[in-house]
C-alpha cells in the first residue's frame, strides 16, 4: 500500500535507473531476501558505501543485524503493538498493519 504515489510508477523509475547504477541501486526480492538474509545485508551496506570491515564480519556483526531485522523480532516490538501512524490528519492507522505473516507467498493474489 503507498499512499504517496502509485507503486508500480516509481518502483519502475527506480528499475530504469538501475539499469544505469548498477552500484547504487539495489533491488530486493522477498523470497531471496528471507532465504539468505546475511548475503543481502552485506550488499546492501556495499551499496551505501559501507561495507562490513573483517573486524565485524568475524564478530558476526551481520548475523546480530540480521537478528535484530528479523520479522520475529520486529513485529514483537511495543511500538509496533500500540502504535499509530498518521497519515495526514483523517487517517490513521495502527502499525501492525504493516506485519503481516513474515512468510513466503501470502501477499500472492490468486
Amino acid at each position: 500500500v503507498s499512499f504517496y504515489e502509485p507503486y508500480w510508477d516509481h518502483a519502475l523509475g527506480f528499475w530504469k535507473a538501475n539499469l544505469d547504477r548498477l552500484d547504487k541501486i539495489i533491488f530486493l526480492k522477498f523470497k531471496e531476501m528471507i532465504e539468505d538474509i546475511v548475503v543481502y545485508i552485506k550488499k546492501l551496506a556495499d551499496v551505501i558505501g559501507y561495507p562490513f570491515s573483517y573486524e565485524e564480519i568475524k564478530k558476526k556483526s551481520v548475523d546480530k543485524i540480521a537478528k535484530m531485522c528479523s520479522f520475529e523480532n520486529l513485529s514483537n516490538l511495543e511500538v509496533d503493538k500500540s502504535s499509530k501512524h498518521r497519515e495526514g490528519m483523517s487517517r490513521v492507522m495502527e502499525n501492525k498493519i504493516y506485519f503481516l505473516k513474515g512468510k513466503l507467498g501470502i501477499g500472492r493474489i490468486i
